[in-house]
């Protein structure tokens, strides 16, 4: 066993010296780290930036949506009775053509197509005895002729003309002289007036002339009247006469015609006939109904519910009797009062979709109002079918706001575009979706932040590069796109640089 000799003094000196060294080194390593910090601390750069990257810059917008189709057929009998026939439930697909339903019970609707025969059968009946009075209709227009002749004859003897003295002879004379008189007396007054030594006085001569003067008016006046008609009374007059030749040439005109159709006015024939055209048109409609007691698929298509089963009765409001619905709907047991039942021409029997063409109606924040158009591509994705994307076209954009929960949006709808995707089944109606929406795109060019660009003007803006001596240097760039985060730099920038976005030189 070997055994181990204990240190010298010589050997314990110098471990302490090197002890005493490495705390030494310590110390002075700590306290350069500590100034090394103080001065890095010191030259932290005053600026903030963003660097400049290649990258796509999209016009767009987010939102969510809903898959819905605008292509969808609500069927409805329109004759009342019982189904008797029901081919198809909720989720069949049908091709146009195919019968889905029929009735047995038409009687009601055999009952509608009597009645539009009865009212054809009077209207035929009314415009018959039009034509089976003729001389009454034409005695009435003998009678409206000769009115129209009296009239005439009235205004041909009240028709004035220029020279046309209104008063006899012996009146126009009366009137002529009574203006000599007056026109004698206010002469004599009127001297007087300008004679100061009458002794008359002022007043009792003004008041002699000023009422010779008003006879002289009236004199005048009725002078005038009678000695022939105004303007207006001879152009009225002849105006009447005018009117009342033409009231006898249409009357007339009236007759001769009623004579030419033999007796019937044209006007009611025409209108007669109107109405049995209608009653024929009344009666096709009813036949129609009569048919519409078999539904036929209208498209080719997905059924979407039937109100009903085998068995149940369609009828007025409050006669509907059935057994256990399909799917869908509930329709009451004998219920007089029911708001289910199935009334013929009003309850949609069996619905059919197109799933083939579905359409996103979508919802989008009213802040991207702007990037929102009918044309712009979209991409949409359901969290149902994780990894697919499809792609769309926004088809309407709707024109006013909507708003849910105090939050406006803009609506409208993005149509997929068939074949993006192959599925195994058609899309179901109502499943949520996420829609990106791409109205502009600019693909791996040069973008700077929004924040970075100043005093922009149009298509020309200014940014500040910090340059590799970590000084502001000033540059001029020309803008593409921007979505008001990203702006695409077509000019003046390079990616890599940095761009101040906080703290550039004031402009």
């Amino acid at each position: 066993m070997k055994v181990v000799k204990n240190f010298s003094k010589k050997t314990w000196y110098a471990v302490l010296i090197l002890l005493l060294l490495g705390v030494t080194g310590y110390g002075i390593y700590t306290a350069w780290k500590y100034q090394q910090s103080v001065l890095e601390a010191s030259q932290v750069s005053p600026y903030e930036t963003s660097t400049v990257t290649r990258g796509n810059v999209i016009l767009g917008a987010n939102g969510t949506g809903t898959v819905i189709s605008n292509i969808t057929q609500d069927l409805s009998f329109s004759a009342a009775g019982t189904i008797a026939q029901l081919n198809v439930q909720p989720g069949d697909t049908v091709t146009k053509g195919e019968v889905m339903a029929s009735l047995d019970d038409i009687d009601q609707h055999k009952t509608d197509l009597q009645t539009a025969q009865l009212n054809l059968q009077n209207a035929q009946k009314t415009l018959n005895d039009l034509t089976a009075y003729p001389d009454k209709n034409i005695a009435q227009a003998v009678a409206t002729l000769s009115s129209a002749q009296k009239t005439l004859e009235y205004a041909q003897y009240n028709l004035r003309y220029p020279g046309q003295q209104r008063c006899s002879n012996d009146q126009v004379w009366n009137y002529y002289f009574a203006t000599l008189k007056d026109q004698h007396f206010l002469n004599y007054w009127g001297g007087v007036l300008s004679d100061s030594n009458t002794g008359l006085g002022h007043d009792f001569i003004l008041n002699n002339l000023n009422y010779t003067q008003k006879v002289m008016n009236r004199d005048s006046a009725n002078l005038e009247y009678c000695q022939g008609f105004t303007q207006d009374e001879i152009a009225a007059s002849q105006a009447n006469l005018k009117v009342a030749d033409a009231s006898v040439k249409q009357a007339d005109a009236a007759l001769q015609e009623i004579k030419a159709s033999n007796g019937v006015d044209a006007n009611q024939l025409a209108m007669d006939q109107a109405r049995v055209k209608q009653a024929e048109l009344q009666l096709t409609m009813a036949q129609q109904k009569l048919d519409g007691a078999v539904l036929t698929a209208p498209i080719d298509g997905t059924v979407m519910s039937v109100a009903g089963n085998l068995g149940d009765t369609v009828g007025a409001v409050g006669q509907t009797k059935t057994a256990n619905t399909i799917a869908n709907s509930t329709v009451s047991q004998s219920s007089s009062a029911s708001t289910a039942s199935i009334v013929a021409g009003t309850t949609a029997f069996i619905t059919v979709t197109d799933l083939t063409h579905p359409i996103i109606d979508t919802s989008i924040d009213q802040t991207d109002y702007q990037n929102f158009k009918v044309g712009c591509s979209a991409n949409v994705s359901f969290d149902a079918l994780p990894g697919k994307v499809f792609t769309g076209t926004v088809t309407l954009v709707k024109p006013t706001l909507e708003s849910t929960n105090g939050f406006d949006s803009v609506k409208g709808w993005v149509e997929i575009n068939p074949g993006t995707q192959t599925l195994s089944k058609p899309l179901p109606l109502g499943l949520p979706a996420a829609v990106d929406v791409i109205c502009q795109e600019s693909q791996n060019v040069v973008m700077a932040p929004q924040q970075a660009l100043k005093n922009i003007n149009g298509t020309q803006a200014v940014v500040y590069v910090l340059n590799s001596a970590g000084q502001p240097e000033k540059r001029q760039v020309t803008l593409g796109l921007s979505n008001g985060i990203f702006t695409e730099i077509k000019s003046g920038l390079a990616s890599g640089e940095k761009v101040i976005i906080k703290g550039a030189p004031a402009q």
